[in-house]
């Protein structure tokens, strides 16, 4: 992850990888067909490490106000705990890779890590608890706060100590966006 991060997803060679692991490039070759495959091996790896600790997170807990509390700061300690894992999904999502095969979109429709939040906003609007509308565009939004939130933390100077107020500020702005009142 170090060596996309620094290089970016576009710049960083198979050759480069292999350098910074003290490897030949051909041990790469002998367990993925492509740079592409490896970075979605890398992708998916860390997003069912991430799931595994939301629904970790989650057991157990049947308030969706609770639980959408609980999906919101996840993403928050995840980060906060790991780093890198956001530089790199970062640099991945935003490369020209990830566009041309298009799989942003093809993961977050089969993934239940996207779909999780949606079964969330859901329960809480059958229990009369969530403002009505459509799902998948709340979801989005909620998505979308996060991320953003995300950009500000890492990729300015104004955002850079302030993580737990970040958090605190979008965690409240999404409850109250979302709970009836």
């Amino acid at each position: 992850m170090r060596v996309f991060i620094e290089k970016g997803i576009d710049n960083t060679s198979m050759e480069d990888l292999a350098r910074a692991m003290g490897k030949t490039k051909s041990y790469f070759y002998f367990y993925f067909r492509s740079k592409e495959d490896l970075i979605i091996s890398i992708f998916q790896y860390l997003k069912d490490r991430a799931l595994e600790d939301l629904e970790e997170s989650l057991r157990g807990v049947e308030d969706p106000i609770r639980r959408l509390e609980i999906w919101v700061r996840e993403h928050f300690r995840q980060v906060r705990e790991n780093p890198d894992f956001l530089r790199f999904v970062y640099s991945f999502v935003f490369s020209s890779m990830a566009r041309r095969m298009d799989l942003v979109k093809n993961l977050q429709r089969k993934d239940r890590y996207f779909n999780l939040i949606t079964h969330i906003i859901r329960d809480g609007q059958s229990r009369g608890v969530f403002i009505t509308g459509d799902v998948g565009a709340i979801s989005h939004a909620i998505r979308g706060t996060i991320y953003g939130a995300m950009r500000y933390l890492f990729e300015g100077d104004e955002g850079h100590g302030k993580f737990r107020e970040v958090e605190d500020t979008v965690t409240s702005l999404i409850l109250n966006g979302v709970v009836k009142r």
